[in-house]
């Protein structure tokens, strides 16, 4: 997917090169980098294929890998083993849980998430805030967010906070896998496969 970045240390790797050799690259643009908040380099996915293909480097299978990245955030431990239980059934979805916006923030840009699942209703910074702190940000404003919470009466609300969806916790969990794939895709095997080969 093509808003997946990697670290410098990672692009490294998968280009068999020294870190500092990747730098230099970096240094005399061969390759386009963005930054992070921090201050840190990362690399888009698609940029970094580009540039293995122009200078035949071997691309990696799990460079390639068609995998789904999604977040869950939500205080609630039932809901949280409830989610990992529903999200063994699909082999190119991750999940990655965590209890507040705070921890997910830290490990989000790492994770590459092409969605969150978003509880509203959090401990320290709610679900409105995190969200505002997402699509405020140059890189990570692609990604997509569904809001979800046991209050029907807070989706208008949730709608003009710029969030893709809400989900109802109330309702079968097969609303909640078609609005996942209405937003990212059915995480097709050849799907991001294809994409690449035309890039």
């Amino acid at each position: 997917m093509k808003n997946d970045i990697i670290t410098i240390s990672n692009a490294a790797r998968y280009l068999h090169v020294h870190i500092n050799t990747l730098r230099n690259w970096i240094k005399n643009k061969k390759i386009k980098v963005i930054r992070t908040p921090g201050g840190h380099f990362r690399i888009p996915k698609y940029e970094l294929i580009k540039l293995m293909k122009k200078y035949n480097f071997p691309i990696s299978e799990d460079l390639v890998s068609n995998k789904y990245n999604i977040i869950l955030i939500d205080d609630d431990e039932k809901i949280l083993k409830l989610y990992k239980r529903f999200f063994t059934k699909f082999e190119n979805y991750s999940l990655f849980t965590f209890s507040n916006g705070f921890d997910a923030l830290l490990k989000i840009v790492d994770l590459n998430p092409q969605l969150i699942l978003l509880d509203i209703f959090l401990p320290k910074m709610d679900g409105f805030e995190f969200a505002k702190k997402i699509k405020e940000n140059n890189i990570l404003k692609n990604i997509k967010i569904i809001a979800i919470s046991n209050v029907k009466t807070i989706q208008e609300k949730v709608m003009l906070a710029g969030i893709d969806d809400f989900y109802f916790k109330g309702e079968d969990l097969s609303t909640l896998e078609r609005k996942m794939k209405r937003l990212i895709g059915k995480g097709d095997k050849n799907e991001f496969r294809n994409r690449i080969s035309s890039a």
